[in-house]
């Protein structure tokens, strides 16, 4: 993303689209607010990492083959690498094989080069944390990202603080007690900002592909 604030007029108009008693949508732009969100998104992402690194190497396609085998996962593409150092990565990913910690390494990296430019956070809270209630905030989730996009913003998912398992049990805590009510659950976090680049897709299945007839 690149680093330009948000204009009032956008965040006004993206934070009246919800009308649901039930849940709120928060924009943080301001500097110092965004300074912390992003902080907290990194130090998630380690923990993540860390924990669940031989469960992400499982989604994760390095290789042209890898992706062309199995249409879902991720890629250097979808990271923000750009083609030729992705073609490096990958050439070096052939000969030799990663440690668990320069996979983290370069995650981090990654990660943290998107989220050093992120000027702004989405954040739904909703009452209460009821299936009905989980569903209606990631319908606000889905019409929020559709505005977005019509005003060419980009919005990218930053959830793992708000993973609950107990090597994150405390920033969980942490950014709970900071931006929710006693009462309030915060079911998405996301970056919102203009992308600075185009960015590939990751490799998808076809829908078919998921039917069992």
């Amino acid at each position: 993303m690149v680093s330009e604030q948000l204009a009032s007029d956008v965040v006004d108009y993206l934070q009246g689209i919800n009308s649901d008693p039930d849940l709120t949508a928060v924009i943080f732009h301001e500097e110092n607010e965004v300074a912390k969100l992003r902080q907290l998104t990194i130090d998630a992402m380690i923990i993540d990492m860390r924990t669940n690194l031989l469960k992400e190497t499982d989604h994760f396609r390095m290789k042209e083959w890898q992706k062309n085998k199995r249409r879902d996962g991720l890629t250097l593409g979808a990271f923000g690498y750009p083609a030729v150092q992705q073609f490096f990565m990958q050439s070096l990913g052939s000969l030799f094989t990663m440690s668990e910690e320069a996979m983290i390494e370069m995650g981090v990296e990654g990660f943290s080069g998107v989220v050093s430019t992120t000027p702004a956070y989405l954040m739904i809270l909703s009452r209460g944390n009821s299936r009905m209630v989980q569903v209606k905030a990631g319908m606000l989730y889905c019409r929020l990202e559709h505005a977005g996009t019509n005003r060419g913003l980009i919005i990218q998912p930053a959830e793992q603080v708000l993973q609950e398992y107990p090597e994150m049990k405390r920033l969980y805590k942490k950014v709970h007690a900071t931006y929710a009510e006693p009462d309030q659950i915060i079911q998405m976090l996301a970056g919102i900002g203009k992308p600075a680049k185009k960015v590939s897709h990751s490799p998808r299945r076809d829908v078919m592909d998921l039917i069992v007839k």
